[in-house]
């Protein structure tokens, strides 16, 4: 296997989908997904941060346990 030191792994952030494109088939709004810290970009519309990206770049789904 491969050790990577803690240094060298990327954190990662939490959001919620909030509206997706019509050729996005893998996510929905309302769900949430985590995302590399550097996924996307960030877009400030009306005082509230959202940020923009591909559906490459989502992690994965949070599911309810």
């Amino acid at each position: 296997g491969i050790v990577l030191p803690e240094s060298s792994v990327e954190e990662q952030r939490v959001g919620a989908v909030v509206f997706v494109g019509k050729d996005c088939k893998g996510m929905e709004p309302g769900e949430i997904v985590l995302f590399g810290i550097y996924a996307g970009l960030e877009v400030e519309i009306d005082g509230k941060l959202f940020i923009v990206m591909r559906e490459e770049e989502v992690l994965g789904s949070i599911q309810d346990a």
